[in-house]
């Protein structure tokens, strides 16, 4: 466990992530702006629109995309 040094959010910009999966697959981004990374991921997945490998996974493995936890790193 760590204490991040600055407070996030949703709202935080130019971030790193992580994304953990139910079967507890992480994955690794870096994004703009979260919200905004969010929404896209969800969009993804639910209409199975392939662009990154975690939308790929998520599909094969029938994951919803409220089942995902988001870190900000």
């Amino acid at each position: 466990t760590w204490q991040l040094k600055q407070f996030t959010n949703c709202a935080s910009k130019n971030v790193m992530y992580c994304i953990q999966c139910p079967c507890s697959l992480f994955y690794i981004g870096k994004t703009p702006q979260v919200r905004k990374c969010i929404i896209q991921y969800q969009s993804r997945i639910l209409s199975n629109v392939v662009i990154v490998p975690m939308v790929e996974h998520c599909n094969l493995m029938k994951d919803a995309p409220n089942d995902m936890h988001w870190f900000v790193l």
